[in-house]
């Protein structure tokens, strides 16, 4: 009689499995079907409208299916972003002739080979100067071709400002020899350069619609403050900064995300946290990267010291496409649910086994999205209560303690 008992309450805690994964799927608060499942293997692109429901972290997708059966699936998934991988590729050279004369320093490059290459980075000896430089490509040291004329660069070190802009970005090139002149009259006292190929593959951005734009110079602070408020909330992973002036500048940038918002009496207090700092300047392009950061509102602060305040034009801000890469089963109706503040991360076999994911998986489409929560929408009954759940296992724990003690009570005896 004890032994059928103990074996019915077995039974009864593995039967509850299945009931507490139903407990879980009605803790999100939204759902979309997934339209056009037919194969094992399928890509998700998450609409930008749908991060603003979701956790900052990206905790709480699951992909949940119904089979034919009435089987419950969790179906596995690899989250993605459209992210370029920036490849760098260093190019060997020999320096084969130094020589000045009345307009400047010349150094000149043997690749040894016809390599394509973008970029020259520079190093000399002199830490403050300002010069325009040269760049000339040749196949045999006879004909020159021009590169790039008046680039310039510029090097500023003291006890406020330690600022060096010395990389040459130039068109793809490819020659065997490279003529560098620096148009200067002191000697430069050229240390070192690194030739290299640097190309970006695979990176794809999306335009981030700014829903509302604030620029104000801060006199007492020195500062330009640019606020940035969108649309949803997003993950955003560039910003350039569009400035109007024509005169050389540099000046120190703080991007900042929205952390908090507290209400007090003199209005809306909007706490701000750091994601990233640099410098903007007229020698370059004022593009920042970020590292995929989940916001509503943003905030950069420039430093203008005792400078005139800059003239922004526009701010350009671009995400990255999320998708996801997931595995599904057939004869199953799935559905993308989201949501819920209390989901954990998810870690999934498929993540270890990247290689017998197909690279040509077909893109399935979201269906319109359903509020869980809403009191006017049928909600689909649950099997069995969540309290009620509970108060059975600890029945269960408590009568095989109780038998437990019995056993061993009996065993003495």
């Amino acid at each position: 009689m004890m032994t059928r008992l103990i074996q019915f309450l077995f039974a009864i805690s593995f039967i509850a499995v299945p009931l507490n994964l139903q407990g879980q799927i009605t803790d999100y608060s939204f759902n979309r079907p997934l339209n056009g499942v037919d194969g094992q293997w399928h890509k998700v692109q998450l609409p930008e409208d749908i991060f603003s429901k979701l956790n900052n972290d990206l905790s709480d997708i699951r992909i949940y299916g119904f089979s034919d059966v009435g089987d419950t699936i969790e179906a596995p998934y690899i989250l993605k972003r459209s992210s370029g991988k920036i490849v760098y590729k260093d190019v060997p050279f020999q320096l084969v002739n130094k020589s000045h004369n009345a307009d400047g320093y010349f150094f000149t490059f043997d690749l040894k080979s016809d390599e394509l290459i973008n970029q020259i980075d520079l190093s000399f000896g002199c830490t403050n100067f300002d010069w325009k430089i040269s760049l000339e490509g040749s196949h045999n040291q006879k004909e020159w071709f021009g590169i790039v004329n008046n680039y310039r660069i510029l090097s500023i070190q003291n006890d406020l400002t330690d600022y060096k802009f010395t990389r040459v970005v130039i068109p793809d090139s490819r020659y065997q020899f490279y003529r560098l002149c620096v148009k200067s009259s002191e000697n430069p006292l050229f240390s070192y350069a690194k030739v290299s190929l640097n190309q970006v593959e695979g990176g794809i951005y999306n335009p981030v619609k700014v829903k509302n734009k604030e620029i104000t110079d801060d006199k007492e602070r020195k500062q330009t403050i640019i606020n940035l408020e969108f649309e949803n909330k997003i993950p955003v992973a560039l910003v350039k900064v569009f400035v109007g002036n024509d005169f050389d500048f540099y000046r120190p940038v703080t991007i900042r995300s929205l952390t908090d918002s507290i209400k007090t009496e003199q209005g809306w207090r909007h706490n701000y946290v750091t994601v990233a700092n640099g410098t903007v300047s007229s020698f370059e392009n004022n593009g920042f990267s970020l590292p995929n950061t989940m916001v509503s509102r943003m905030r950069l602060v420039i430093d203008n010291q005792n400078n005139q305040p800059l003239t922004i034009d526009s701010v350009e801000v671009k995400g990255l496409y999320h998708y996801l890469i997931a595995r599904f089963q057939p004869q199953t109706t799935y559905f993308l649910y989201y949501g819920n503040k209390l989901a954990y991360k998810v870690s999934y076999d498929i993540e270890r086994f990247p290689e017998n994911i197909p690279d040509n998986a077909g893109t399935i489409l979201l269906g319109d999205e359903i509020s869980l929560r809403s009191n006017d929408l049928p909600q689909k009954p649950r099997v069995i209560n969540e309290f009620w759940l509970w108060g059975v296992m600890i029945v269960i724990i408590l009568l095989l303690g109780w038998l437990t003690l019995g056993m061993i009570k009996k065993a003495r005896d």
